[in-house]
């Protein structure tokens, strides 16, 4: 499934993910990567990242702000650290 989508995982694993055979590239570095039908993300922490950009993606960005402020979280739409 991962055969030619970016992907990312948490940082510890970043190596091992590049040797799995069934990844297209590993992406360092971010929160989470959205490779359209794929999504993947850096670890528990970030999988609450990737969760509200997938609120700003089906619904608004502003809708995904909203709901980090009430989870007190320093939330943006870019999924770099």
């Amino acid at each position: 499934m991962l055969a030619d989508a970016p992907a990312t995982t948490h940082w510890e694993d970043l190596a091992d993910l590049a040797a799995c055979d069934e990844v297209g590239s590993v992406v360092a570095g971010v929160r989470w990567v959205d490779a359209g039908r794929v999504l993947t993300s850096g670890g528990l922490t970030s999988g609450i990242h990737l969760a509200l950009h997938l609120v700003a993606r089906t619904h608004s960005v502003e809708l995904a702000l909203r709901t980090a402020r009430q989870l007190d979280l320093d939330w943006s739409p870019d999924p770099a650290r």
